[in-house]
């Protein structure tokens, strides 16, 4: 519904102390009534959707949900304590490990060096979030690296994952100390 303004007006008989006269004003009672909504609005993007169609099993939605509710608006940086969260959702550990390594594979978290995670605010972004701040953060972390493990790069990471790079050639690598916090 839309926002219903009404003015009143009212007019009421005013004495002059100084002449003695009684004067008519009007006056203009000015209220305007405003619906209120339900309020809530979060952002989900498209992408946000794939990721909830890829779900296996409504458990592996209930997970999904519950770790997408950790971020808040004033937290864009969580660690998920995984004992805590599986005895929350009813689960193992290691399948919660394994559904979390799933959710950086789909790019929708990203695991950042001190066991922190960071939410994909490309997909998501919490109630009351600042949207621009949460995606200005996401780009910095993977313009710059920042979110290697053990002082691998993006693509060192992904070779491994994809076991391109065996342990031996690791060894041959230099490692940038500055990388490794």
């Amino acid at each position: 519904m839309p926002n219903i303004k009404t003015d009143i007006i009212i007019t009421k008989s005013i004495l002059n102390d100084i002449t003695g006269e009684i004067k008519r004003e009007e006056f203009v009672l000015k209220k305007s009534k405003i619906d209120k909504i339900k309020g809530g609005w979060r952002v989900t993007y498209k992408d946000f959707d794939y990721i909830l169609l890829s779900m296996k099993s409504p458990k592996e939605i209930k997970m999904l949900l519950y770790i997408r509710d950790l971020f808040k608006s004033s937290l864009s940086r969580v660690v998920i304590n995984k004992t805590v969260v599986s005895k929350n959702i009813d689960t193992t550990r290691a399948t919660l490990s394994k559904f979390i390594t799933r959710l950086i594979e789909y790019d929708f978290l990203m695991e950042l060096e001190d066991k922190q995670y960071l939410m994909n605010p490309f997909m998501y972004i919490p109630f009351k979030a600042n949207g621009k701040e949460l995606q200005d953060e996401w780009i910095y972390i993977r313009k710059n690296n920042l979110y290697k493990r053990r002082g691998l790069s993006n693509d060192e990471y992904k070779q491994i994952k994809q076991k391109k790079l065996d342990i031996k050639n690791l060894k041959n690598i230099l490692i940038d100390k500055n990388r490794m916090g």
